[in-house]
């Protein structure tokens, strides 16, 4: 339904655009032309609404003409209905008294005719009209603002209509808008009316208005007759008020008493009515006698209620889908295209077949019918179907579904080689000289394409920068989906289109060492983008070789936002996939004192123990550097995990690696971590340690203990010989 609603969007669009600039006689024809043009523009770049501001232009400006602005106007209440776009204040905002009187008459009239109302400000804007309403648009007035059913509106209604010092004429409107309600309340405030009490005027105006009401105009001014049916219907429930009625408009159908069209109108109200008071459980049934109905307009009714019931998520039982299935040789293309539509939503099978035998018989000529069978032989593909279909790929209208039905079908593994080498010739001289494609093509010849036809290949990755988002997304799905290089779709991952496309691709099978650098100099800032950037990067990071990771992690670390999680994720990737050497090389092992220095800032100091402790265990494999790096790491783990006899043991390892002190000790940055480390200890009234710390450095450094370190242990002495308080430490 989605695609309908939005085709009819732009094919307005487009005609509206021609009539811009031509006269009001030249646009009737020419816009049937731009209808054709931009219905098949709305299968290739899906669902576009041209803009509030557009539909907004063209419905106040005065050289629309009529028929396109009644477009304007349907577009606006179809998007008013879905609350896009602000389109419910814009239009409440056009029913305005200062708006142009064109403007509110289509709009009102759009509001008559739409099958659901739109809410928000509207029912108040509608009823603001009734102090400048011309005499031929009550008609429609008062039948949107009696659909609206708002009780409130209803009431303030019932209060003018009752009001002897109000004007006589919003009085009558005001009645008139009350037989359009056709509920007990109205039918109670209008029985009010009658009385003799009244004005003789106002005494009209609602019999008149029952009549309309009730559906029966023979009870004239019949004030008995009236108050028999009132008294008769008053306590009937909502299902048996609203099955009376239509009872009694049915009659007045066949009686022939009105107009017919106002009839057949009131009648699929009423029917609706009927629909929506009936119990659910009754429903099936009430739709399947509609779906049967011999009036037209009643069976479109069906399959929009069956529609909404789909949406509702209503059960569909095998008597209902039999009869949508009826429906697919209904008279009414309409009827026809919806059945189809909601069938292939339901994924029924028994349909699919149907479809697919009518497509292959010709049966079906109606390009909208047609497109319904495509889209949902699309969901449930047929090999029937496939040479009806690829005959079709030459309709310009029907191309974009044909191409998805037997894109749907090649996933499938429908149809012989020879079959899609046709298929493939085909769509290669169709494309042949495009640069914005369909994208329905696009993805057709992705799946047909040979691996190694490298002009084929070179098109598609030029479709990747096409302007057409929707063409640069089906490019993006079919590389992805093939076994080529993702680092063509990594360099384009600042593309918000083709960045979850390439991402989610390169969690799947990234693996080269070009991917990972155009992934990682690409941090995205949305976080559900941030998300799926850290899976491909952890997901890379078990493929590539541990050097060209570690370059990358190191590169993250200088990003801006928060990179710690991910690289310590991206480490522990390559570090524990599933061919790693053993022995590990001396790049693994540079794995191991990369992700421990990633913990320190996690404040995890025994799994950065874990990690230097299983680096130096392969020592020899090491470079002198890198050994020392990895003991000096573990030195300040252990101190942070309070191992103090350890650290001093590491230490001692480091600045005597031959028995002697190395050059230059005391000044070492190992002797600040000590000495810091027993200072902080002393502050926390960790005496145990603060000492053990202070004898650790003096043996450490021996008689190479210069002055300025010696005041610094004398310092933690003194912190440490302090008196106790009762104070607890800060």
């Amino acid at each position: 339904m989605q695609t309908r609603r939005s085709a009819g969007r732009s094919r307005w669009w487009a005609g509206l655009c021609v009539c811009s600039v031509l006269s009001v006689f030249a646009c009737t024809g020419l816009a049937q032309d731009g209808l054709a043009a931009s219905d098949e523009r709305a299968e290739v770049v899906g669902p576009e609404d041209p803009g509030i501001e557009r539909v907004v232009q063209a419905l106040r400006d005065g050289q629309t003409p009529w028929l396109l602005r009644q477009h304007a106007a349907e577009v606006l209440i179809e998007l008013a209905r879905e609350d896009r776009q602000g389109a419910r204040d814009a239009a409440a905002g056009l029913l305005s008294d200062d708006q142009p009187k064109q403007t509110r008459r289509a709009l009102l009239q759009s509001l008559a005719r739409s099958a659901r109302l739109p809410g928000g400000e509207l029912p108040d804007a509608v009823l603001g009209m009734m102090t400048t309403l011309p005499a031929e648009w009550e008609a429609d007035w008062s039948a949107v603002l009696g659909r609206y059913e708002s009780q409130r509106i209803a009431d303030q209604l019932a209060e003018l209509a009752g009001d002897e010092q109000a004007g006589l004429e919003q009085r009558r409107l005001a009645i008139r808008v009350l037989g359009e309600h056709r509920r007990p309340f109205a039918a109670d405030h209008l029985m009010g009316l009658t009385s003799v009490n009244r004005l003789e005027q106002v005494q009209g105006w609602a019999f008149d208005a029952l009549a309309n009401l009730s559906h029966q105009p023979g009870l004239g001014r019949d004030r008995a007759a009236w108050a028999k049916w009132y008294n008769d219907v008053r306590e009937m429930k909502a299902e048996q008020w609203q099955r009376m009625l239509h009872e009694n408009l049915l009659r007045l159908t066949r009686g022939k008493q009105t107009d017919g069209q106002q009839v057949l109108d009131r009648l699929i109200q009423s029917q609706r009515a009927l629909y929506v008071a009936t119990g659910p459980e009754q429903r099936p049934a009430l739709l399947m006698q509609m779906l049967q109905d011999p009036l037209d307009p009643v069976r479109v009714l069906a399959v929009d209620l069956a529609r909404q019931r789909a949406e509702d998520s209503g059960a569909f039982g095998e008597e209902l889908r039999d009869q949508l299935r009826q429906r697919l040789d209904d008279p009414v293309a309409r009827v026809r295209e919806e059945s189809a539509t909601l069938l292939g939503q339901l994924l029924d099978e028994a349909a699919a077949d149907a479809m697919a035998q009518r497509l292959a018989g010709g049966a079906e000529l109606e390009a909208s019918v047609r497109r319904a069978y495509l889209l949902a032989l699309t969901q449930m593909p047929r090999a029937e179907a496939l040479e009806p279909v690829f005959d079709l790929l030459g309709d310009v209208a029907l191309q974009p579904a044909a191409a998805g039905m037997l894109a749907a079908g090649h996933r499938a593994d429908l149809g012989d080689e020879l079959f899609w080498e046709r298929v493939r010739g085909s769509v290669r001289v169709s494309l042949e000289g495009v640069d914005a494609p369909r994208p329905q093509m696009v993805t057709l010849l992705g799946l047909v394409i040979a691996a190694d036809d490298t002009d084929g290949w070179s098109r598609i990755g030029g479709w990747l920068n096409a302007e057409n988002e929707r063409v640069r997304e089906a490019a993006a799905r079919v590389w992805a989906g093939s076994e080529r290089s993702l680092a063509v779709l990594a360099e384009r991952s600042d593309d918000a289109v083709i960045r979850p496309i390439a991402l989610r691709a390169i969690a799947e099978r990234g693996e080269r060492n070009e991917t990972l650098s155009a992934v990682a100099a690409r941090r995205p800032d949305e976080a559900d983008d941030v998300r799926l950037w850290e899976q491909a990067m952890v997901a890379l990071a078990g493929r590539v070789p541990p050097g060209m990771l570690l370059s990358a992690v190191e590169g993250l670390s200088d990003q801006s936002g928060e990179t710690r999680q991910v690289r310590e994720q991206m480490l522990t990737a390559s570090i524990d996939r599933a061919d790693k050497p053993d022995p590990p090389t001396r790049a693994d092992l540079r794995l191991l004192i990369a992700r421990a220095q990633v913990r320190v800032l996690a404040d995890a100091p025994a799994l950065v123990i874990l990690d230097y402790e299983a680096a130096l265990e392969h020592q020899g494999t090491l470079t002198a550097p890198q050994a020392d790096q990895a003991r000096r790491g573990l030195t300040n783990a252990y101190l942070a995990d309070g191992r103090i006899d350890d650290a001093l043991q590491t230490a001692d390892d480091v600045l005597k690696p031959e028995g002697e002190l190395i050059e230059n000790a005391a000044a070492d940055g190992l002797i600040d971590s000590l000495i810091a480390s027993a200072r902080q200890a002393a502050e926390q009234g960790r005496k145990g340690h603060a000492t053990k710390l202070i004898a650790g450095v003096r043996r450490l450094l021996g008689e190479s203990l210069p002055v300025g370190r010696e005041a610094e242990l004398k310092a933690v002495q003194a912190e440490l010989d302090k008196p106790a308080t009762d104070e607890p430490a800060s």
